[in-house]
């Protein structure tokens, strides 16, 4: 169980770092507004979903980071609103059965339509969606 969580902070630290130290995109300076994106998982059952973290970034720095842990049963869902010039850094891990046939599948929804999709399979599951 120690290695388990131990897995799951190093690669969330990792997440954190790879979005961190990314150059920003600012583009669109004091744009049209926030956009709202609807982030889904689902895994296959038997699978956990242990741990959503989505880091939301600007240029200037500023960086909100939101953990949900433990999530009960096979699907979870919540929507997070991106301002103008920011990087969201989407990563989710779970744990698969032992026999490795295990799926877990992560949608990023906006206006209803999928504008981006991961996927692991195995008895570590982990997918990364970053916009």
């Amino acid at each position: 169980m120690l290695k388990k969580i131990k897995f799951l902070l190093i690669c969330t630290v990792i997440a954190v770092g790879v979005s961190s130290c990314s150059k920003s995109d600012n583009s669109n300076p004091g744009g049209s507004g926030d956009e709202k994106y609807i982030l889904s998982v689902i895994v296959t059952e038997g699978a956990t979903i242990e741990q959503v973290v989505a880091v939301l970034g600007d240029a200037t720095g500023s960086m909100d980071t939101d953990v949900v842990r433990d999530i009960p049963g096979t699907t979870w869902s919540k929507e997070y609103t991106k301002k103008s010039g920011q990087k969201i850094s989407f990563t989710v891990h779970g744990f698969g059965k032992d026999d490795g046939s295990s799926k877990m599948t992560v949608k990023l929804t906006k206006d209803n339509k999928v504008v981006k999709e991961a996927s692991g399979s195995g008895v570590v599951l982990q997918a990364m969606i970053l916009i």
